[in-house]
């Protein structure tokens, strides 16, 4: 885990172990703000390090009142500016100082292991007794009025109960009465929040206003909500690329990354420079989810000089309205895409390659030498390596995958012999065999057989009038890109010359879970073109001419 995020998973870590029952407003805006002050993170960090030192009655009656001391402070300027935006920020700082003691108070192993220790000790006519010989200070009494008792367990409940006073004397006479809380929060909604089209709370409603009026996005930023357990909600307006990286800069390491959202108001490119060059790459809302990978379906550029860049942006905005795009989308049956565009420091690699897993403990990678683009392609076949324990890179990405929780494939590029991580996204098919040494690699499962259609480029479909006896025949060709996809869709079956089992074929033979075999023995291949029937098991890599 990268330092920078450290003191967040601690103090989520401290929220999971200190907070009980389902409401999770408090905690959930205490982590919130911390995304974005570091200093306040650090606060709360120091609060739960001296609960767990010391969570007696008197040091928890101090704690509450150095919180509610450092709270009153942003008063002033809350009443000193007359801007919305500013007012109802300052306003959000004093209600997360209220809730860490609203969380501690009422919603904590504290709280509730306090009761139910003093039901266990003396029962309940104990506590009846105790609520009697301290009123509540709604009645006028005050702590130092509070009768001490010889068990700090029962000073404990005293001391939670008094500021359960507070909170309800602060709530009305501070947020309601002198802040007018609800009034500034509905002038907030009406001006900024309310065309927000995301079923979520206001509060993360304003988190995204403030991402959207953002001249970009940081990955550091979505790499913190990711950790929080909020990028999922955010994930349309950020992509399947994006919220992949977010994930992959939690633990390993990823070029500096942008992003740029289709929600962003106002671009401004100051981060780039004349000495690097970059890679600007789609990251649309339905790209590399765990059901479709939409592999080299939108455009992507690489080794972009900065002169270029907002240029090659306009160009992966545009390129989810092409042809083959719109022909996919009406295949799979889902409505049109969000476009988001990642902006990353290039790489040029010596090496790049795609690891595919079959489980959490297993997998499959690839690699190329020089650019990923060699690969995916498919027009060049990979060395193909399976698990096992003694390869360090094999190893590296079971272990990776393990941290970030489910079976991912990943991109990865190789320069100097440090692997930088590129891209994950969950595992759209199971690739079921390891490497054949057959007629090719079985790509994709299923057994089928048909008429060789061979082709050498998508063009020579173009005027040909009978299209529709595609869906009876077998692609066989050198290689596919998206251009190939109208093809493909009518296919029973791909047979390629080239690529392996994560070219753009094989991926998307996968997904439509339409039989392939790749990476073809070239005597084998010339059989083949030459044949008129042929059977083919994309789970082995066979191939059997019939005719």
């Amino acid at each position: 885990m990268e330092k920078i995020f450290n003191d967040l998973i601690d103090l989520k870590a401290y929220l999971d172990k200190y907070c009980v029952g389902n409401i999770t407003t408090w905690k959930d805006r205490i982590l919130l703000e911390s995304v974005h002050d570091e200093e306040f993170c650090k606060f709360v960090l120091s609060i739960f390090n001296k609960l767990e030192k010391d969570d007696s009655s008197d040091n928890l009656n101090e704690i509450f009142k150095a919180i509610r001391i450092v709270a009153n402070k942003y008063i002033n300027e809350y009443n000193i500016t007359n801007d919305l935006i500013a007012k109802y920020e300052y306003l959000l700082k004093i209600e997360r100082y209220f809730g860490i003691i609203e969380q501690i108070d009422e919603l904590s192993i504290i709280s509730e292991n306090t009761y139910k220790n003093l039901i266990e000790k003396y029962g309940y006519s104990k506590i009846q007794q105790i609520d009697k010989d301290n009123p509540s200070k709604l009645t006028n009494t005050i702590l130092c009025d509070f009768k001490k008792y010889n068990d700090d367990e029962i000073n404990k409940y005293i001391v939670l109960k008094h500021w359960q006073d507070e909170q309800n004397i602060y709530s009305k006479q501070i947020f309601d009465t002198k802040l007018k809380m609800y009034l500034i929060e509905e002038d907030v909604y009406d001006k900024y929040l309310k065309n927000i089209n995301v079923k979520t709370t206001i509060r993360k409603k304003f988190e995204l206003y403030k991402m959207f009026n953002l001249p970009y996005i940081d990955i550091d930023l979505l790499s913190k909500y990711y950790l929080i357990g909020f990028l999922n909600e955010f994930k349309c307006f950020v992509g399947g690329k994006g919220y992949g990286l977010a994930i992959l800069n939690c633990y390993s390491q990823i070029p500096k990354t942008y992003l740029i959202s289709y929600a962003t108001k106002n671009i401004k490119l100051d981060f780039l420079n004349n000495s690097t060059t970059y890679a600007v790459r789609s990251s649309a809302d339905c790209e590399d989810g765990s059901k479709h990978s939409f592999a080299g379906m939108f455009d992507s550029f690489l080794d972009v000089p900065k002169d270029l860049v907002f240029d090659k942006i306009q160009k992966v905005f545009n390129s989810k309205n092409n042809s083959k795009v719109k022909e996919y989308l009406k295949s799979i049956k889902i409505s049109e895409p969000n476009m988001n565009v990642i902006i990353q420091e290039y790489i040029n690699p010596d090496k790049a390659g795609v690891w595919l897993s079959n489980s959490i403990n297993s997998g499959i990678y690839e690699l190329v030498n020089g650019v990923g683009e060699n690969l995916v392609s498919g027009k060049i076949v990979p060395t193909t390596h399976n698990f096992s324990e003694k390869d360090k890179l094999a190893c590296f990405f079971v272990n990776l995958q393990k941290e970030i929780g489910f079976p991912c494939d990943f991109e990865f590029c190789i320069k100097d012999n440090k692997t930088t991580m590129l891209q994950c996204r969950p595992v759209t098919t199971v690739i079921k065999t390891k490497i054949t040494t057959e007629e090719g690699l079985g790509a994709s499962s299923g057994i089928i057989d048909g008429e060789v259609l061979f082709l050498e480029s998508p063009a020579q479909m173009e005027n040909n009038n009978e299209n529709n006896s595609i869906s009876n025949k077998i692609l066989v060709t050198y290689a596919t890109d998206p251009n190939w996809l109208p093809i493909i869709l009518k296919s029973k079956g791909i047979v390629t010359l080239f690529g392996g089992y994560l070219c753009h074929t094989a991926i998307i033979s996968r997904e439509l879970n339409i039989p392939c075999v790749v990476g073809v023995n070239k005597e084998v291949f010339n059989k083949i073109i030459k044949s008129e029937k042929i059977k083919i098991d994309g789970s082995k890599g066979k191939i059997e001419i019939l005719e």
